[in-house]
């Protein structure tokens, strides 16, 4: 128990730190320029478990939130493989639907997270 509260206040400090970049680099250099630079990154990182990935998800939503930042999937995807070894190899999905002028799409990394909804577009970005 005791290394789990050391390990969650550790990565709640790198979601902090990571974050602000992570949202600094999709705004300026595009979706695929970031995705190339956060895997890249991400191999001088730990491989988490299945329980620390959960952890590290629920952080990074709590931080969102508390940082007031708008919701964005595509930036707490970003955060989490800049922040983990295994989501670094793993494929990102981006669904889109058209039509919709908000929550007209989802980014998701397969396969921890399944959207149940349809899209009338799905992209992968697989790892280099």
């Amino acid at each position: 128990m005791f290394f789990r509260v050391i390990r969650i206040v550790r990565d709640v400090r790198d979601v902090l730190r990571v974050g602000s970049a992570v949202d600094r680099l999709r705004q300026a250099e595009g979706a695929g320029r970031a995705v190339a630079v956060v895997q890249r990154e991400a191999k001088f990182r730990r491989r988490r478990t299945i329980g620390a990935r959960h952890d590290l998800r629920g952080i990074i939503r709590v931080v969102e939130r508390l940082t007031r930042r708008r919701p964005n999937c595509f930036r707490r995807v970003l955060i989490e493989v800049a922040l983990d070894e295994a989501a670094a190899v793993e494929t990102i999905r981006i669904g889109l639907r058209a039509g919709l002028a908000s929550e007209s799409g989802h980014v998701w990394l397969d396969p921890m997270d399944t959207p149940d909804s349809r899209y009338d577009v799905k992209l992968s970005l697989t790892p280099r």
